[in-house]
């Protein structure tokens, strides 16, 4: 069995994997299995420190994934594969790695960077989007497309996640500076119709994933675990079959 160790973005909980299937396809000979990864700071785990650095969260990162046995695939989208970059630094964590959508290039000059520097702002924004205002739009949004319940608990992780806040102090241009290459099997992913983080973003990561396989899926937002599962944990296996052979 090959396991994807999966962590969500920036407010995000199990409930972001909720509605794929388990295994990820139909093939039986080689099951793919993903497993959410919660760290500290997310899903209403306390962290352990009331200031933590990115190597924190890639040093609890690298611990969840040591629990597992065989083949190992981590997948990381938005922030979660920021601190996936940055446990990947050590060379072994996991055998291979699918970023989607990962936070780094150009983090000085992006605007809503920049928006989100003062404290009071990533607190208002956080329950704005978690809160009664977010639930109706994200609701609006999604129509029937994805189950009241499933929008519901999406929106609750941003409630439950203290390290919301954090993410935006920690993740910074000269953080991405100090990435050095990745040697192991490597895919970075993004969504053409992505609006959260656009796909253009995909060249900054020259540095870093110098051999990583570029996929722009054409009809991919920035959720398609959520708004297209059966085809993104159809994807998502085959890359980790392909990486691991």
């Amino acid at each position: 069995m090959i396991h994807i160790l999966a962590l969500a973005g920036n407010g995000g909980n199990a409930a972001r994997w909720s509605r794929l299937p388990t295994p990820l396809d139909h093939d039986d000979e080689h099951p793919v299995t993903l497993h959410s990864i919660d760290l500290p700071g997310f899903d209403g785990i306390p962290m352990p420190v009331s200031t933590p650095t990115v190597h924190d969260f890639a040093h609890w990162l690298t611990a969840e994934v040591a629990t597992f046995d065989g083949p190992k695939v981590f997948f990381g989208t938005g922030i979660g594969g920021s601190i996936g970059l940055q446990a990947a630094q050590r060379a072994g964590v996991a055998d291979a790695y699918i970023f989607h959508s990962p936070v780094g290039p150009n983090l000085d000059t992006r605007l809503l960077p920049k928006l989100m520097k003062p404290a009071p702002l990533r607190k208002m924004v956080k329950h704005a989007i978690g809160g009664a205002p977010g639930r109706l739009l994200l609701k609006r949004r999604w129509g029937d497309s994805i189950p009241a319940a499933d929008i519901e608990r999406f929106a609750q992780g941003y409630l439950d996640c203290d390290a919301f806040e954090v993410m935006w102090d920690i993740l910074t241009a000269e953080w991405f500076e100090t990435l050095q290459p990745i040697s192991e099997p490597s895919v970075l992913m993004w969504g053409a119709e992505d609006a959260v983080l656009g796909s253009g973003l995909a060249e900054g990561f020259s540095g870093v994933l110098p051999g990583a396989e570029v996929i722009i899926e054409d009809s991919w937002g920035h959720y398609p675990m959520l708004e297209k599962p059966d085809h993104f944990a159809e994807t998502i296996a085959t890359l980790a079959r392909k990486l691991v052979a």
